[in-house]
C-alpha cells in the first residue's frame, strides 16, 4: 500500500463528489421550491461543491508531484490531456462554487432558486468534466502502464 502515490487516494473524492452533487442540489433545490425546506439549507450544496474544489485542487497539486514518477513511462501527449482535463476540472468546480454561493447571497427568492438552477447546470458540466479526468487518469494506469511506474522507479 506503501507505494500508491497519494494523488490516487485523493483524486477519487471529487470526482466522486461530482457524480453526487448535482442529484443533491435537484434534490435540494426541489424541496425549497416546494417548501419542504428552508433556503438555507443550500449551504449544504455550498459546502460539498466546496469540499469537491479543496480536493480537485488537492488532486491536482499532488498530481504535478506524481508526475516526476511516471513522465518516463508515458506518453507525454497522455499526461498532458489528464493534466489539462484535470485542471479544467478543478477550475469549473471552483466557479460552480462561487455560483453557488450567489445564490445564498440574493434577496430575491425567486431569482435565487434561477440562480440555483443555473448552478446545477455549472454542476453538470463539472461532472462532464470529472469524468473526463477520470478516464484520462485511467487511460494512464490501465493503458500506459503508470501504475508499474512507482515501484519501478524505486530499483
Amino acid at each position: 500500500m506503501d507505494t500508491v502515490p497519494f494523488h490516487a487516494w485523493i483524486a477519487h473524492l471529487p470526482v466522486a463528489l461530482s457524480m453526487v452533487l448535482p442529484l443533491l442540489a435537484s434534490g435540494v433545490l426541489l424541496a425549497w421550491r416546494r417548501a419542504w425546506l428552508p433556503r438555507q439549507t443550500w449551504v449544504i450544496v455550498v459546502a460539498m461543491q466546496a469540499v469537491l474544489f479543496a480536493g480537485a485542487m488537492i488532486a491536482e497539486r499532488s498530481g504535478h508531484q506524481d508526475e516526476k514518477r511516471i513522465a518516463d513511462v508515458v506518453s507525454a501527449e497522455a499526461l498532458e490531456a489528464h493534466e489539462e482535463s484535470a485542471e479544467t476540472f478543478a477550475w469549473v468546480s471552483g466557479v460552480a462554487v462561487l455560483v453557488s454561493l450567489t445564490v445564498l447571497a440574493m434577496h430575491n427568492p425567486a431569482a435565487a432558486q434561477t440562480l440555483a438552477g443555473v448552478a446545477i447546470g455549472v454542476m453538470t458540466v463539472v461532472t462532464m468534466l470529472g469524468y473526463r479526468a477520470g478516464a484520462a487518469g485511467l487511460e494512464l494506469v490501465y493503458r500506459h502502464g503508470a501504475a508499474g511506474a512507482p515501484a519501478a522507479s524505486r530499483r
